[in-house]
């Protein structure tokens, strides 16, 4: 079957983004990274769930990404990869640019 759209605020989604953002600090060079916002959550039922999450994520300089990650997940092997990791620039306007810095 194909990606199924998951709701962002769930607890397992909230789970694997939390497991996915070290892999994205090594990619990125940035153990301090941090996700800002989960963007969106598709899971695929495979031999276990495929979670493709698209996070907004801060790394240590504070430059804002936007990363697509796939996490493989088999419970009953306790099995948990990443298995891909796609990160690129965020080119929206930098938040703070305003006085006040709203």
């Amino acid at each position: 079957g194909g990606y199924k759209d998951q709701d962002v605020n769930d607890p397992s989604i909230k789970k694997i983004a939390d497991f996915s953002i070290v892999k994205i600090g090594e990619r990125l060079n940035s153990p301090n990274v941090k996700y800002t916002q989960i963007i969106s959550a598709q899971t695929q039922v495979v031999s276990g769930i495929n979670y493709k999450l698209k996070l907004r994520v801060l790394d240590d300089s504070k430059a804002s990404h936007i990363c697509e990650v796939v996490v493989y997940d088999q419970s009953w092997t306790n099995t948990r990869e990443v298995s891909k990791i796609e990160c690129n620039p965020d080119n929206r306007k930098k938040r703070g640019t305003l006085p006040g810095g709203y």
